[in-house]
């Protein structure tokens, strides 16, 4: 996939008579949120929000954009997704955005076998679940240490599988 800008959530209402929005984000923590300083109203970079402010909130946060002075302005954004700029976020070694890790090949540890190709991240709450399409089907892979053993956006996806986890590869 390897889109520039990736989804940051949606815009759910007026927070305050001074033009500050809810958002609804699908980031990692209210905490990454807070390290960016601009939003995009659509996936190609275009109608830039330079942040001026985000507090936490309860299943958000509420961010003051420049130039969104009064609850009327914010009103009109309500509804609209945001997205950010990959660019604009420096990750911790070791961490990737789940859009650069869709489409790579997903191998056996020991073995250096191909299993398939990585098509879906979820959340079950717990951790995240790789779902691996084979050629006979797919097989689902919780993303932690115990079967995740190296995940690199250049050479892919390597896992150490226990018997049955995937029967049908």
């Amino acid at each position: 996939m390897n889109k520039e800008y990736l989804p940051a959530g949606i815009i759910t209402g007026a927070y305050s008579f001074c033009g500050e929005v809810k958002i609804s984000h699908i980031l990692d923590s209210n905490e990454f949120f807070s390290k960016l300083t601009r939003l995009f109203l659509d996936s190609s970079g275009n109608d830039r929000l330079d942040i001026e402010s985000v507090k936490d909130k309860k299943n958000g946060v509420a961010v003051k954009f420049i130039g969104v002075d009064g609850e009327d302005e914010a009103v009109r954004l309500i509804g609209k997704e945001v997205f950010f700029k990959k660019g604009d976020i420096n990750l911790p070694e070791g961490k990737f955005f789940i859009d650069d890790l869709i489409n790579l090949d997903v191998f056996d540890a020991e073995t250096g076998d191909k299993y398939g190709v990585l098509s879906e991240v979820t959340d079950n709450g717990a951790q995240q679940i790789f779902r691996v399409e084979t050629q006979k089907g797919y097989f689902l892979v919780p993303n932690v240490e115990r079967f995740i053993k190296k995940i690199s956006p250049d050479e892919g996806i390597f896992v150490s599988l226990i018997d049955g986890m995937a029967d049908d590869r």
